[in-house]
């Protein structure tokens, strides 16, 4: 099932994802590449609900990522190249 689901999410939204739980805020994601904060927010929403996870906790000055959601997510896209 999970892995079906994977087809729709794009490397944009990966690449997205890494970026917000390396900076732990939109909008320096957005900044970062080149992108609206609104559209960072998009990307980030659509694999969550691709994915049926909450991959960040959303507070008014930073994004903290969901640890055990996230893990589950890397662990199978790195079992997914394997």
């Amino acid at each position: 099932m999970f892995q079906s689901k994977m087809i729709d999410i794009t490397m944009q939204q990966i690449f997205v994802f890494l970026k917000a739980a390396e900076y732990e805020n939109f909008s320096k994601v957005a900044s970062e590449l080149h992108m609206t904060q609104p559209t960072v927010s998009r990307n980030i929403s659509a694999m969550e609900t691709t994915l049926g996870l909450i991959l960040f906790i959303r507070s008014k000055q930073r994004v903290r990522i969901a640890i055990v959601q996230a893990c589950y997510l890397v662990c199978n896209l790195q079992d997914s190249r394997s």
